[in-house]
């Protein structure tokens, strides 16, 4: 059904807006799946990810999201709205995948889109599955120039003292 969706173009991306508290701008946005199912309805990403997950289809998906949110945020370029960050979430299983940082490499350059603008999302756990891996594959996706969150931090037993061997521009 998966495969059909993506066939289909039942997938799309909404996104979510980050805000500067202090003066109510719009700094990025963050992009969240959607499948649109005909029958069911809107199926959120915390059950698609994992249906993508168990169909081997994670990766194909995941190269889908990478390269709608590149085109969107350079056409929101130039649309004339200000160059801001358009964040990805990564999943472990994206995340160390042997060629991750080639994937993005290739995205960045057939999208044209500048990698400063290129948000990449983590997760604490991730980086505790296998520190020294993760240290050396976000070591290689900062020389791009892409950013990278760690989302969810403090909801493990992850200290500041841990995640600041990283290359991390946002902890959320």
């Amino acid at each position: 059904l998966l495969q059909q969706a993506l066939e289909k173009r039942q997938l799309s991306l909404h996104y979510q807006p980050q805000l500067h508290l202090q003066s109510g701008n719009i700094t990025g946005v963050e992009a969240l799946l959607r499948w649109e199912h005909p029958e069911v309805g809107d199926i959120p990403p915390h059950k698609l990810i994992p249906i993508a997950a168990h169909s081997n289809l994670i990766f194909e998906l995941s190269d889908w999201i990478l390269t709608a949110a590149c085109h969107q945020a350079l056409a929101w370029q130039k649309d004339g709205i200000p160059p801001m960050a358009i964040a990805v979430n990564l999943s472990a299983t994206e995340f160390y995948r042997d060629d991750l940082v080639a994937v993005v490499g290739k995205i960045l350059a057939e999208s044209g889109l500048d990698p400063q603008w290129l948000e990449l999302e983590i997760t604490e756990a991730i980086l505790r599955q296998h520190p020294k891996q993760a240290q050396q594959i976000l070591n290689e996706l900062h020389k791009f120039g892409v950013r990278i969150a760690l989302d969810d931090f403090g909801r493990g037993y992850t200290g500041i003292g841990f995640i600041t061997q990283f290359p991390l521009e946002t902890v959320k």
